[in-house]
């Protein structure tokens, strides 16, 4: 459990997104970026 939300940003990845914190003010999280984690392509086999 956090005590304090950090002012710089921070991101997580979340069940294949990934968030992160824009904005935190009184220590709440006021704004978060969330985007899905790019996924690579398999390289065929031969």
């Amino acid at each position: 459990m956090l005590q304090s939300i950090p002012d710089c940003p921070v991101g997580v990845e979340l069940d294949g997104c990934y968030a992160e914190t824009v904005q935190v003010k009184d220590n709440m999280i006021r704004t978060v970026k969330m985007r899905q984690r790019a996924t690579l392509p398999v390289p065929e086999t031969s």
